[in-house]
């Protein structure tokens, strides 16, 4: 059995070991955080019910005035991200009928001037590349989007970073129709499921660029209609505003 003697100076020892032992440095590890740059949001999904944003990208092109035609005929909003160098949006009929498209309720968004992988991008040439189109598309529609979409959906954490001193916020999908890779009909078969499958809401990806998602529109429309989900633009499905 310990004596007192014994058990007091067992304790003075343990207490001696751990006061020896390094402290965590709480005070660098808040330094790093509050040091660490602001990012933008990355949007994967939709936040309301029973709604689909379906999004075209790397317009506008000469499918634009159709694809709106189509919408309109479903009573269908959709969101554009466009790039000015793919679309060639200084282009005068490519420019207005991105303004048509505007004009008839849709929503216009950004994948930046060049349709180069923003991740091989200098923080300055990404800065340029994003004010080159906001610039452009203040010329064309009077606004600059709040939403942007990195080419291919590939982004780091200059890009967030660049992204969020623009005062923009970067939004993918959680639906790729594939549209740039499968035949029309395959493409049509990937909405079927996805009507099939019932999710709560859906963000969809297309290429107006590509002449499938025009032939493919009109039967993705009617399939979702038949599920029960209404068509809105990426901002109404956040419950956002579209523009800065």
């Amino acid at each position: 059995m310990f004596s007192l003697t014994r058990l007091f100076a067992t304790a003075l020892a343990v207490s001696t070991l751990v006061s020896a032992l390094p402290a965590p440095d709480i005070a660098q590890r808040d330094y790093d955080d509050e040091i660490k740059p602001p990012r933008a949001r990355v949007i994967n999904s939709c936040f309301k019910k029973d709604v689909v944003a379906l999004t075209f990208d790397d317009g506008p092109t000469e499918f634009t005035k159709h694809i709106v035609s189509v919408l309109a005929r479903h009573n269908a909003n959709g969101t554009f991200f466009v790039s000015g160098a793919a679309g060639n949006i200084t282009n005068d009929v490519n420019s207005k009928n991105l303004k048509a498209a505007f004009d008839a309720g849709h929503q216009i968004a950004s994948k930046g001037f060049s349709n180069q992988d923003w991740t091989n991008l200098s923080e300055s040439e990404l800065k340029d590349d994003l004010e080159k189109l906001d610039h452009a598309l203040k010329q064309i529609i009077g606004h600059v989007p709040r939403f942007v979409r990195p080419p291919k959906g590939v982004y780091n954490d200059q890009v967030r970073s660049v992204v969020y001193k623009n005062k923009q916020s970067i939004v993918l999908w959680d639906f790729d129709s594939h549209d740039d890779s499968l035949t029309p009909y395959k493409s049509e078969q990937q909405y079927v499921k996805l009507a099939g499958a019932k999710p709560k809401n859906a963000l969809t990806l297309n290429h107006e660029i590509l002449a499938t998602s025009k032939q493919i529109l009109s039967s993705a429309l009617k399939t979702l209609e038949k599920a029960g989900y209404k068509f809105v633009t990426v901002a109404d499905c956040l419950g956002e505003k579209a523009y800065q």
